[in-house]
């Protein structure tokens, strides 16, 4: 029997203790995500409601983002016709928006607060979060990394930008496009298509992005049936709704926002003359390369990796937006126009990271993305940093004041009110914006200086607008706490 020679046998060094460590870790990994999991999502939206709560406290809420929503969907939920003062229309037929307007109605049977809009859209933008976790958990395997993806998602500044400015419908479009790629990836095309119809009723330029979707998943030989009839679903929805439905609401011969030069035969005739300037209009201004850049660097770079396919719909939200050079506001990158782009880019990230974990370990991967979840939300400022403010827990005198004046104005009257005041006083039947007046009864005002406050003029022309209408027996004071004012029309009781 040979033996052997254990003499010379220099046996492996083992790290007792690290090992038992790391061995815990691993077995206890499910455990960990099933704690933190729910912890992101439940603190996400409660920290976005509280900063959105504490904006409308302190009227920073405005009217055009705000009163444009929260005045129909007020009157829908009294049985009156969902008309919008600011638009002088029909709201369907301002954009194109049934589902916010039914499920706001029923909320508003029972509690009529702009409130209610703020949190409908914090919880929306959670959920698509919940839905990008699940979506990477099932492409790569990997939960740490996927609840990283989708920190990194829910903490982009741009998506940050977008939930805290005001309320749009923009920002709704993330969890049906969420919903859609997460179908895609289980083939449940009851699913799909139940999130392709929900994305087409959040607002009415979705259907060509619909459509861009659609050639996707030709072009990832996932379903060609579904592909073709999703692009006929997107291009006839976007041809009806725009041309037909809509004007048939806001009673007019076209598409309230065409104008033109924005027009889509218009905009055909112009690639057709320059059939470069879809992807030159992507790099023309520097508020467009700045969105290029935010939105590649908040995502550490992980699209730029994405299968070229995933593209499609990136360029479409981006075209869309940047092709009309006469609206240079829908540029930037921190406000609500961003609603499909953030979550399309997240999505392209997850399909990126396959081919990124043959080369690097999901840990390396992992510190990756929350590394540049940290750092973009630094160098970019996120909006989210305002709680670390103090003024941003403090009610000022002038806040004091502008509550107390919204509890003056009768409920129902005719009132014209400023852009600051008008999120809390928007629910009646007619309003006018200042320096429009109309046939109000009723002028509430506060002259405390402030950005956002006035709309179309300066604190100087509305005082002396005020000046004049008492100066000719117009209008009269009928109270007043410091620079806050609610006038009266002489003759009205």
């Amino acid at each position: 029997v040979l033996t052997p020679n254990l003499k010379n046998t220099n046996p492996p060094t083992i790290n007792i203790k690290a090992t038992i460590w790391y061995s815990n870790l691993v077995n206890r990994r499910p455990r960990i995500i099933t704690i933190l999991a729910p912890g992101l999502f439940i603190g996400t939206f409660l920290l976005y409601a509280l900063i959105q709560y504490q904006k409308h406290r302190q009227f920073l809420t405005f009217g055009w983002d705000v009163a444009v929503f929260d005045q129909p969907i007020y009157l829908f939920s009294r049985g009156q016709a969902p008309l919008s003062s600011l638009m002088a229309m029909h709201t369907l037929g301002d954009h194109f928006h049934p589902l916010l307007l039914l499920i706001g109605g029923l909320v508003y049977k029972l509690w009529a607060s702009p409130l209610f809009l703020f949190w409908l859209q914090s919880s929306i933008v959670t959920a698509s979060g919940v839905v990008i976790y699940l979506l990477a958990k099932k492409v790569f395997h990997y939960s740490p990394l996927a609840l990283a993806v989708s920190a990194m998602y829910l903490f982009s500044v741009s998506l940050q930008s977008m939930v805290l400015d005001d309320f749009h419908d923009d920002v709704l479009a993330t969890l049906p496009l969420a919903l859609i790629f997460l179908f895609l990836e289980q083939k449940n095309w009851l699913g799909y298509w139940l999130a392709t119809a929900g994305l087409l009723l959040v607002k009415e330029e979705f259907g060509l992005l619909t459509a861009a979707i659609g050639l996707l998943v030709i072009l990832r030989k996932i379903s060609l049936k579904h592909g073709l009839t999703t692009i006929c679903v997107g291009l006839i929805s976007f041809y009806l709704l725009l041309q037909v439905i809509m004007p048939w609401y806001s009673q007019t011969s076209h598409y309230a926002h065409y104008s033109d030069t924005n027009s889509p035969p218009v905009m055909i005739k112009q690639i057709i003359r320059q059939p470069w300037l879809p992807f030159t209009t992507l790099v023309d201004h520097p508020q467009k390369l700045k969105t290029l850049i935010t939105g590649t660097v908040s995502f550490g770079f992980l699209p730029l990796l994405a299968p070229p396919v995933f593209a499609l719909p990136i360029l479409e939200t981006l075209i869309i937006r940047f092709i009309d050079s006469t609206a240079p506001l829908r540029f930037a990158f921190n406000n609500h126009y961003n609603g499909p782009l953030i979550p399309l880019l997240v999505i392209a990230s997850i399909y990126a990271i396959p081919k990124l974990i043959k080369r690097f370990s999901p840990t390396a991967l992992t510190t990756w993305v929350l590394g540049f979840t940290v750092l973009q939300g630094i160098f970019f400022h996120g909006p989210v940093n305002s709680i670390l403010k103090s003024q941003f827990w403090q009610i000022q005198s002038w806040q004091q004041d502008a509550r107390a004046l919204v509890g003056q104005v009768p409920p129902g009257v005719s009132l014209a009110t400023q852009n600051s005041l008008l999120p809390h006083l928007d629910q009646r039947p007619e309003f006018y914006l200042l320096p429009k007046i109309g046939n109000a009864d009723y002028i509430a005002v506060d002259l405390h200086p402030g950005p956002n406050k006035l709309y179309a003029q300066t604190p100087e022309q509305l005082q002396t607008q005020l000046d004049q209408l008492i100066a000719s027996s117009q209008y009269k004071i009928l109270w007043q706490q410091n620079q806050a004012l609610l006038l009266r029309r002489v003759g009205v009781k």
